[in-house]
């Protein structure tokens, strides 16, 4: 499991070190996975938008709406919900892969 970031799939200002971190991160989670796939080994990348802790807390965003931080028990949750096994959720006809996020989680409403 890795915990990655928002950063990792597009780039910001001001803070070019943890943007590459966070996009070196996501290539080894990938290649990582195409290393190990076919032992049955599962690798995930958990990737948040803002959270109320450092940096979240410091950005723009988060000083103008600071309500609408992830907090970091968010990340835990869908940390938690990621590492279940797979027996322990249903999705009701939808496939395993499919997991669903909250709106704050995701950003995006449904």
């Amino acid at each position: 499991m890795f915990i990655g970031s928002a950063a990792g799939r597009r780039v910001f200002a001001n803070d070019a070190a943890y943007v590459a971190s966070k996009h070196g991160l996501a290539g080894l989670a990938g290649a990582t996975f195409l290393d190990v796939r076919d032992r049955g080994v599962k690798v995930s990348v958990v990737s948040p938008g803002l959270v109320a802790a450092d940096g979240g807390l410091l950005s723009e965003a988060g000083a103008r709406h600071p309500g609408d931080l992830l907090t970091p028990g968010d990340v835990a949750a869908a940390v938690r919900f990621v590492a279940r096994p797979r027996s322990s959720y249903s999705l009701s006809g939808a496939r395993n892969d499919q997991r669903p996020m909250t709106e704050k989680a995701t950003g995006v409403a449904r």
